[in-house]
């Protein structure tokens, strides 16, 4: 975590040294003006994760649900079953979201993670 003109100069720097062996991603702090710099190999991301442990779990891809809010997420945005982007996401993450909620600030999350409970309770009464 640094001010922006400091991240800048690490990314300068890493982008000389490793090149496109690294991706990165700066995530701006709302509030603060400070960015968060994350570095990943580039053969992972938080989808490539998803995706190992759905695996194990024996869950299909079309059966996730991934939340995001920022580049990082893209992938998993992308590639998820239902993508959600919260309301107050990087433009890029709600274009490709099929579903925008409300904002962190909001408690978008919450509200819904609320609607899909209440929604699984409805249906699980008309199975039953």
């Amino acid at each position: 975590m640094a001010e922006p003109q400091e991240t800048a100069k690490s990314l300068e720097k890493l982008t000389e040294v490793f090149g496109s062996r690294i991706v990165f991603h700066c995530i701006a702090v709302p509030g603060r003006s400070v960015e968060v710099l994350e570095v990943f190999d580039p053969r992972v991301n938080k989808w490539s994760g998803i995706l190992e442990v759905a695996a194990r779990k024996n869950i299909q891809p079309a059966e996730i649900i991934a939340v995001g809010d920022d580049l990082n997420d893209l992938a998993m945005l992308r590639s998820a079953g239902l993508g959600v982007a919260m309301g107050n996401a990087h433009p890029d993450a709600k274009a490709i979201a099929k579903r925008i909620i409300g904002s962190n600030g909001e408690d978008g999350l919450a509200i819904f993670l609320e609607e899909l409970i209440d929604r699984q309770m409805i249906l699980a009464r008309h199975v039953a």
